[in-house]
């Protein structure tokens, strides 16, 4: 199946969902879109602790218990990269695939 395909069997699916309405907003649109990529990638929810701070890349770098690291840059959803600092928790909702991803963090408390 070619991507515009797919992407158009997507948003036939959203539609269904959505209701009669012409055209969904960005957020239903953005959550849709999400919650369809945390199902098919396994995605599950880990505690994380910030451990590095890496501003001229914009990006931090966040451990879980099991020894797991992942990046929060400026496009994950949730959470400021900038209003970050080291040993911050953070709850993240993540993918172990080939490519492990942050779908979207929040702050638990200092």
């Amino acid at each position: 199946m070619s991507w515009l395909s797919e992407l158009l069997s997507i948003a036939r699916a959203f539609r269904a969902l959505v209701g009669p309405r012409d055209t969904p907003t960005e957020e239903e649109g953005r959550r849709y879109l999400e919650d369809k990529f945390e199902a098919e990638a396994g995605a599950h929810t880990v505690k994380a602790t910030v451990f590095a701070v890496l501003s001229d890349f914009r990006q931090v770098r966040v451990k879980t218990a099991d020894g797991y690291q992942y990046a929060i840059t400026e496009n994950t959803p949730g959470v400021d990269w900038a209003g970050l600092h080291e040993g911050q928790r953070l709850e993240c909702t993540v993918t172990t695939s080939l490519l492990p991803t942050v779908l979207h963090a929040r702050v638990l408390g200092d």
